[in-house]
Order: structure tokens, then sequence, then C-alpha cells
């Protein structure tokens, strides 16, 4: 996995999501960060632990982000846009994260209770909201785990492959 002159092989990739799923105390994350190692990180992190993931697309509004993290019911939020998240929600940095070189603000959240329990779920993807507020798309495990496994058998990759 490649950034600029920053990389990780896959063996790398695979420590790493070892020791952030460690770190990860919550149940629902959102993750506000530029694409990069360090989201694809957390992203596998969460998914292996069975957590939901929501994915916050840097372009929303500060209402669209509002919306999203409230309708997600989210307890953490991971970025690396601390000032933008403290401004949308009001509350300071509870500790730093890192991962994969990176120093990530962790913000927690006073979720809001949610009908379906979050290991139902392990991903919501939301629209960019042009006709109305923003609505997930809700993936299970279930539902990505045969794509999980047709990409593996695919990939023939090795712990020292770079992608």
């Amino acid at each position: 996995m490649r950034q600029g002159d920053q990389f990780l092989s896959y063996g790398e990739l695979v420590a790493a999501v070892e020791r952030v799923r460690e770190q990860l105390q919550g149940e629902r994350f959102g993750l506000l960060l530029d694409n990069q190692p360090a989201w694809a990180v957390l992203d596998l992190a969460l998914l292996g632990a069975r957590k939901l993931c929501v994915p916050l697309p840097g372009f929303f509004s500060p209402g669209q982000l509002r919306h999203a993290v409230a309708d997600a019911g989210l307890d953490c939020l991971l970025t690396d846009q601390p000032q933008r998240v403290s401004e949308l929600c009001g509350r300071s940095v509870e500790r730093s994260v890192s991962v994969a070189g990176r120093e990530l603000a962790l913000f927690r959240l006073a979720p809001r209770p949610r009908r379906a329990r979050a290991g139902a779920l392990v991903k919501v993807t939301y629209t960019s909201g042009t006709t109305g507020k923003p609505k997930g798309v809700c993936l299970s495990w279930d539902a990505i785990q045969p794509v999980v496994d047709a990409l593996g058998a695919a990939g023939e990759v090795d712990r020292r492959d770079v992608a």
C-alpha cells in the first residue's frame, strides 16, 4: 500500500491492523480522514473486529456530517481534522491514536440509541445528500464476506508484496 513515499507491505499492513484493533474501544466508529494508508488500516481493523465503520466524506458540509454522525449513532470518531470535528461536535480530543505512521485524533461522542445492533452491520456508507439529507447504505458482514473471499482467492499476494 503506497501513498507518496510512504508504503506498507502486506505483512506490515497485517501487523498494523492487529496493533490498531487492540486500541479500538467502542462499537460505532466514524472515519473522517484523507485517503491514506491509515484509513485502510482502520477500515480493516474495524472490519476484523466486526465493529461498525462509517466513512465520512471530507466534502460533506457541517450539516451533512452532523446528520451522518447522529443517524449512525456513532460513539467514536477518528480524524486527521481535529479542529473541524471539535467545531462540529463541541467536544475535545480524547486521545491520540498512532496508525500507520500518522497521529490521529480520537473523539468520544454521545451516541443516540439505535435499533440495530452495531454487530449486525459493519459498514454504513452515506450518499452525498444532493436531494436531501444523506442516506446510509448499510452493509453486513454476510454481504461483504463473499467479496473478501473472492478478492483473496484472485489476488495471490504474499506478505512481502506492496500494493
